[in-house]
């Protein structure tokens, strides 16, 4: 520790004409002193309070050692060296002048110091400070936070009140109130996460409260059970994906509230219903030759455009007419999936030299194919036609 020290000697008082603290209660024999020794002193003073100065300047930067300073002990100055602190234990009346002046002028080189550094860049608004890398707290929000670290912040707390938030963001008209960027595969632009309520919260007066505006991906979580679930409170509006990844929406809130499935992944589960623009033909066996007695055909339904229309990839059904002309017995026929099972039921009946056309609803392959099989007496022999209307995803 580098140490200032001021020592004033019992000997000095004296010759000075100097009245201790102790004698302040009995009259002084010394004689009063001259204006040039009062001069001498003030001089001495000025520029003690100047090199005071320069001292508590450099306090303001940083620095290895502190200073001390220590005023002398009157009893053992006498045989104290230069290099040598010694503890303060009384001074004379003038010290303690000298000591106030030096305070005071302590005082105004460290308000002059404070003043000449620079804010930080992230601090309170009139909180505790801000420290990178770790939990903080603060008795206001923070009014900016700018930093090229790695982890720009892990947590604000803005209170312990029940409507306090951790960041809350207030952008201008056009501006963005928390703007969130990661890069990499592993990269996360905003987190939220929540013991209960909202993880993230999107509120708009007028616009899109939450949006996708990149690949437009949406990712949920499955619910880790199959179907609806069967406990918890919900809201209406909530949103589940169950662990065979059916979407389930809440349509009326409460523990666990009432769902309804929206869409089917797979073939064979009924899904939202779709209707093509116009009605088109998959299925012509009069550009050919007609289908013979026993025979099985598969016909593909999704993909295949006609005038820029097609059933799209993904369908599980389809809807729409199958036709019969001019067989040559009596007869049905039977559609279903592609590689399933043949039915025992038929989808038409028909008779010998009869045209008839039936509407139907069949599901679809995984690859969006449905199967024909013709049921007539052998060497029997029809054409076929089949019309799609719509689909179901």
């Amino acid at each position: 520790m580098a140490t200032v020290t001021s020592r004033t000697s019992r000997k000095q008082s004296a010759e000075q004409g100097e009245a201790t603290v102790e004698s302040v209660a009995r009259p002084s024999d010394e004689p009063s002193q001259s204006i040039e020794e009062l001069r001498a002193m003030l001089v001495a003073q000025q520029a003690q309070i100047a090199q005071m100065a320069a001292t508590i300047q450099q306090l303001t930067q940083p620095m290895e050692t502190p200073v001390e300073i220590v005023e002398a002990d009157d009893a053992t100055d006498q045989n104290a060296s230069d290099e040598t602190p010694v503890a303060r234990k009384a001074t004379s009346r003038r010290g303690l002048l000298k000591w106030g002046g030096l305070g005071a002028a302590a005082a105004l080189a460290a308000a002059a110091g404070t003043a000449g550094l620079s804010r930080t860049t992230a601090h309170a608004a009139d909180g505790d400070s801000l420290i990178l890398g770790q939990l903080n707290g603060s008795t206001s929000q923070t009014t900016w936070i700018n930093t090229s670290a790695d982890t720009v912040l892990l947590s604000i707390a803005g209170g312990n009140g029940g409507s306090s938030f951790a960041i809350n963001a207030v952008s201008g008209t056009s501006g963005n109130g928390v703007l969130g960027q990661a890069f990499g595969s592993a990269g996360y632009g905003v987190i939220g996460q929540g013991d209960s309520g909202w993880g993230v919260r999107g509120i708009t007066s007028t616009g899109i409260d939450l949006a996708a505006v990149g690949t437009g991906r949406l990712f949920q979580e499955l619910s880790g059970f199959t179907g609806a679930p069967t406990s918890g409170s919900y809201f209406t509006g909530e949103q589940i994906r169950d662990e065979a990844g059916d979407l389930y929406i809440c349509v009326a809130g409460g523990s666990p509230g009432t769902w309804r499935r929206v869409a089917a992944g797979v073939p064979g589960v009924s899904g939202s219903v779709n209707f093509l623009a116009k009605p088109i033909r998959l299925l012509d066996t009069r550009t050919g030759s007609p289908w013979t007695a026993g025979s099985n055909h598969t016909v593909q339904v999704t993909g295949v455009s006609v005038g820029g229309i097609s059933v799209p990839s993904g369908a599980v059904g389809v809807i729409g007419n199958v036709t019969v002309v001019g067989p040559t017995s009596d007869g049905d026929l039977r559609l279903y999936p592609a590689g399933a099972s043949l039915p025992a039921t038929s989808s038409i009946n028909f008779a010998s030299g009869q045209t008839i056309a039936n509407g139907v609803t069949i599901g679809l392959s995984s690859g969006g194919a449905l199967a024909i099989q013709v049921d007539m007496s052998s060497g029997a022999h029809t054409n076929v036609l089949f019309d799609a209307s719509g689909y179901i995803l």
